[in-house]
C-alpha cells in the first residue's frame, strides 16, 4: 500500500497503528473534509507515512502527538480547531499547515529540512525564527495578531538561510 485517500467521507476516528511501520513503501495518507475528532498514533510509532492531511476535520484542543515519523514531509492540520499540538523527531518535515486553527504559540525548532510554514489565521501574537532553519523559504504568519517577530537567527547569519518569503498581512 503506497497511497490511501480517506478524504470527503464521514469518518470521525483516525488511528495509525504500529503496524505502519511495517510497510515496505512510505504512505501517503489523504484524510481531509471528514469528520474526524479523534486522531491517535502510538506515542513512538516509526510510521511509514510521509504526506499526512487531515485538513477540514474536527480536531480540537492540544491532545494530539506526531511524533517519530522519521519519513514525514508534508503535514496538514488546516482548518480545524486546534490550539496546540505536540510535534518531535520528525526530521524530514518539509512543510506544515497549521492555518485555520487556535494556535496562540508556534515553534518549530529543530527541523533542519523545513522548507514551508503556514500558521495563517490563528492566534500567534509573536513569532521567531528558528537558528537551524536553513532551509526554510516561506513562513505565512498572516491574519493573526502579531506584534512581535524575532528575525535574530536570520540576521546573524543571512547567507546560511534560504528563506525568501514571509507574509504578515492582516496582523492586528
Amino acid at each position: 500500500l503506497e497511497w490511501l485517500n480517506l478524504n470527503n467521507n464521514k469518518l470521525t476516528n483516525l488511528s495509525i497503528g504500529k503496524n505502519t511501520a511495517d510497510l515496505k513503501q512510505d504512505l501517503h495518507l489523504e484524510a481531509a473534509n471528514n469528520q474526524i475528532a479523534t486522531f491517535t498514533s502510538p506515542y513512538y510509532s516509526k510510521a511509514n507515512v510521509s504526506y499526512l492531511d487531515l485538513s477540514n476535520n474536527k480536531l480540537s484542543g492540544s491532545s494530539l502527538t506526531v511524533y517519530s515519523w522519521a519519513n514525514l514531509k508534508y503535514l496538514n492540520f488546516a482548518n480545524n480547531e486546534l490550539t496546540s499540538v505536540y510535534f518531535g523527531g520528525l526530521y524530514a518535515l518539509e512543510e506544515i499547515n497549521i492555518s485555520n486553527n487556535k494556535f496562540s504559540s508556534a515553534a518549530f525548532t529543530g527541523f533542519t529540512k523545513l522548507k514551508k510554514v503556514d500558521v495563517s489565521h490563528n492566534n500567534l501574537t509573536s513569532y521567531s525564527f528558528g537558528s537551524a532553519q536553513y532551509e526554510l523559504e516561506e513562513v505565512n504568519l498572516g491574519y493573526n495578531k502579531i506584534t512581535s517577530i524575532d528575525i535574530t537567527n536570520v540576521a546573524k547569519t543571512p547567507d546560511k538561510f534560504a528563506l525568501k518569503k514571509v507574509d504578515v498581512t492582516g496582523n492586528e
